[in-house]
């Protein structure tokens, strides 16, 4: 290895060149030593950022770290080699001793499902060196991160001797630790619209200029723009994918062509079926057809570095030269050099690009139709769109997609995304910093070794997305030897969606949500909920159940759905009637918000077995392969004539189409023996079915909220993390 290069900041080094998680470990390795001195151990430093705008717009605000807890490494070992001699579910909770240990336990059914749906290279890879599983996180590989579903399929498939077990005991604002540095030079050839520009001038104070286009400012140096050759839009992905490779073999007589495909997963695919073809004609389809997908460049670099260089070169001699077809993912569209020297490939227009999925945002667009046209060469590009990958955006802003306006459209979408987005960013973004304000001091104070002291800490780092300033401070007052009324803030009051009970001795958080995790695959969640008038009972806590509902399902929307989700919500009485169906949370956010918290007042009598079934029919229409659907009622079902006993959804559950974790909670003591034994029966028969089940009684309406505390230990993504490097 190359003694120059170093697997993190050199804090002697007069120039450093890393990734940008470097720079987060360094900061948060200096924050946790305790004692440092940040204006001076960051005085004279430089940050330079490439692709700020990915670094600061498109990743998360806030990063939580994980740390082993040795104790519970050893735990999860023992359930792992359990699990690998067939035992499941109540079987490892059995072997719990603590509390502690029924959270790591309870987690594993979840984790172990979590990792059975991952796709090779659209959820995880193996790392270069062949010797362990790695996360894909946006269509990179993200060797820092960890979850209990990675540790676990990397011990069952014998990468791993142990089953790291980590939690959450510190977050870093991503503003917090960078603002440390005396100046940030972010370099970008596409900070996008005035949304991003506003975000980046609040946040860091930025100020901008531009830099004219390298050839504009020589002499006797032609510059050429990429010249369009259409837009076409197929109906659905079969069409666009046979569109897609004719357009290919048709252009590479005339000049190399390069596709982006819309993520890793299908660029490898494409590649694969673009081989087959190039075979069926009698080509040398190794040679013709280059893979350049980031499946090879992080497994295979040699041959990326290769195939990269034969990318755009010539095959054949004079009017028989032919050219190459390259094909590769989102980020093979960004950075990368495609560099065409051949004067007959520049006479025939230049290199030939074929997106298959225009981006919404503008600095994406850019830097994809950058891929052509390079230097003093010419460059030419073409769409093929399945236009079901933007139904839901035709739905939303009621815009139709049509070959000559489709740019002009989707980056028009991509505008009004960006600034709902970036207006959600504001919560997460000052709840990170004062929980980043109070992990220093932590970590200064040396506060964790004690065992409640971190309980609290896990706690915080895991739920603060959901919290108050307020509520915050309130949970890190319960830990000894922290006066945290003397850690300055720099944080505004964002508010709350859940709330904080605090009793003699620590603080301790009422959950309702789902922990929230990195973006991973999408998931189907349908919440049938009761409306019926006994709802309005005012016996929750001060509240009504209805209301106390609401809140409940509004926190776990708000601090545990990620973008990439779709939640639906139905409501029954008499009736069964549609809040909204399953919605992609992404782009969604603020309608959502508002049809939950505006949802009509309860009136009617209770028709659960058909809300339940409607709930299970959405879901089996759903897309994403996680599926789960949480249904609650205070009452007896009195109106579903067809299946007074559930006949209807204990039938479907039983079917081999019934791929669905379900999750049924009952409210009162009011509810007879014959309705609580058919929610028991749902879940026994979904469990047994590998799935989740699990029926929870709320005996007390003021008990909901600790219902939706335990369906999230059962069935939420493990609570994921960077780890320092």
């Amino acid at each position: 290895k190359d003694e120059n290069i170093r697997p993190r900041v050199d804090p002697e080094g007069d120039i450093v060149y890393i990734e940008a998680k470097h720079v987060q470990s360094f900061y948060t390795n200096l924050a946790k030593q305790g004692g440092t001195n940040f204006d001076e151990a960051f005085k004279g430093r430089i940050l330079i950022l490439d692709e700020v705008d990915a670094l600061v717009i498109d990743e998360a605000p806030c990063v939580p770290f994980v740390y082993e807890n040795d104790d519970l490494t050893r735990f999860a070992t023992r359930l792992g080699d359990a699990l690998l001699r067939g035992k499941q579910g109540a079987q490892l909770e059995a072997m719990a001793t603590t509390e502690a240990e029924m959270k790591v336990a309870r987690s594993f059914t979840a984790a172990q499902q979590k990792a059975e749906k991952w796709v090779l290279n659209q959820d995880y890879a193996v790392d270069s060196s062949g010797q362990r599983y790695v996360r894909v996180v946006q269509g990179r590989v993200s060797e820092g991160s960890w979850s209990l579903a990675l540790e676990l399929k990397n011990y069952v498939d014998r990468y791993t001797d142990r089953i790291i077990y980590n939690e959450r005991l510190f977050v870093m604002n991503r503003a917090h630790a960078f603002q440390k540095y005396e100046r940030i030079v972010g370099l970008s050839g596409s900070v996008g619209n005035d949304a991003e520009r506003s975000f980046l001038t609040s946040i860091y104070k930025a100020k901008f200029f531009k830099v004219p286009w390298f050839l504009t400012t020589c002499k006797n140096s032609p510059f050429y723009a990429a010249d369009s050759r259409g837009v076409f839009i197929e109906d659905d992905e079969h069409r666009q994918w046979l569109a897609t490779c004719d357009k290919a073999f048709e252009w590479r007589e005339r000049a190399p062509v390069l596709i982006i495909a819309s993520h890793r997963a299908k660029a490898a695919r494409l590649a694969q079926d673009l081989h087959a073809m190039a075979e069926a004609r009698g080509l040398h389809a190794r040679d013709v057809v280059r893979n350049l997908s980031r499946e090879v460049y992080e497994t295979q670099p040699e041959v990326f570095k290769q195939n990269l260089f034969k990318a755009t070169q010539g095959i054949g001699q004079g009017s028989d030269k032919k050219w190459r077809i390259a094909v590769t993912d989102p980020r093979g569209g960004r950075g990368t050099d495609y560099r065409v020297s051949d004067p007959v490939a520049d006479q025939n227009g230049g290199l030939m690009l074929i997106v298959m999925h225009i981006p919404k945002q503008s600095r994406d667009w850019v830097q994809f139709l950058g891929r052509t046209a390079r230097q003093d060469k010419h460059g030419q590009w073409l769409a093929v769109l399945n236009k079901k990958e933007y139904a839901a955006e035709i739905d939303k802003f009621k815009t139709p997609l049509s070959p000559g306006t489709a740019v002009d459209t989707i980056l028009d979408w991509g505008n009004k995304e960006t600034t709902e987005n970036l207006k959600s960013v504001n919560g997460h973004y000052h709840r990170g910093l004062r929980v980043n304000e109070i992990s220093e001091q932590v970590a200064a104070r040396k506060l964790l070794d004690n065992p409640a002291n971190r309980e609290i800490m896990v706690r915080i780092c895991s739920e603060y997305q959901s919290l108050s300033i307020h509520q915050i401070n309130m949970l890190a007052r319960g830990m000894k030897g922290l006066d945290v009324k003397s850690i300055p803030t720099k944080a505004q009051e964002v508010g709350a969606v859940k709330s904080v009970e605090v009793s003699p001795g620590r603080p301790s958080l009422r959950s309702v949500g789902f922990p929230s995790s990195q973006q991973s695959a999408p998931r189907d969640i349908v919440i049938v909920m009761d409306r019926s008038t006994s709802m309005l009972s005012k016996d929750a806590g001060g509240k009504s159940r209805f209301e106390l509902c609401r809140d409940c399902i509004l926190g776990i929307f708000n601090s545990n759905v990620e973008d990439q989700d779709y939640l639906g919500l139905l409501t029954f009485e008499s009736q069964v009637r549609e809040s909204f169906p399953l919605t992609k949370k992404g782009g969604n956010g603020s309608r959502l918000t508002s049809l939950i918290q505006n949802l009509p007042n309860p009136d009617g009598l209770t028709k659960f077995h058909d809300g339940v079934m409607e709930g299970l029919e959405r879901l089996r229409a759903g897309s994403s392969s996680a599926k789960y659907l949480v249904a609650l009622t205070d009452g007896d079902d009195n109106m579903s004539r067809s299946q007074p006993n559930g006949e209807k959804v204990t039938e479907y559950l039983r079917s081999p189409d019934a791929d669905v974790n379900i999750i049924v909670i009952t409210v009162g003591r009011d509810i007879k023996v014959k309705m609580i034994e058919t929610c028991k029966q749902w879940a026994s028969i979904v469990k047994a079915a590998g799935k989740v089940g699990l029926y929870i009684p709320a005996d007390q309406p003021s008990e909901i909220a600790q219902a939706f505390t335990k369906v999230a230990a059962i069935i939420a993504d493990d609570a994921e993390g960077e780890a320092e490097l």
